[in-house]
């Protein structure tokens, strides 16, 4: 009897778990920030810009594009379909992970949205 009383605590338990750590990966959002706020300090964080499409490069594997309101940064999309999304002239909200490459920073996108 103790057994099953075990059990059936240790599941509610893990699904209770599962169930907080869905709500706050739902209710997690990156902040959103203007590319020209960017700076050293911001890398490592998860952030939201908004800007338009300027300087398309399509690399093996990769896209890597000019994303510029008044300042512009380097967005890279490790995704060969992101090329088929990202087109020059575009307004597109980018969520990614602010980084430095040779000293210079950029956002490593994990989506790429058009606005339009």
């Amino acid at each position: 009897m103790d057994e099953n009383r075990l059990f059936l605590a240790s599941l509610f338990l893990a699904f209770a778990g599962i169930g907080v750590l869905f709500f706050l990966s739902q209710s997690l959002s990156p902040s959103e920030i203007e590319v020209s706020q960017l700076s050293g300090e911001d890398v490592g964080k998860f952030v939201s810009a908004k800007g338009s499409v300027r300087s398309v490069y399509h690399g093996a594997g990769f896209v890597s594009f000019s994303l510029c309101t008044s300042n512009c940064i380097k967005a890279v999309v490790f995704n060969r379909n992101a090329g088929a999304i990202v087109k020059q002239g575009n307004f597109v909200l980018v969520e990614g992970k602010v980084s430095e490459f040779k000293g210079v920073l950029q956002i490593t996108a994990e989506s790429v949205e058009v606005l339009k």
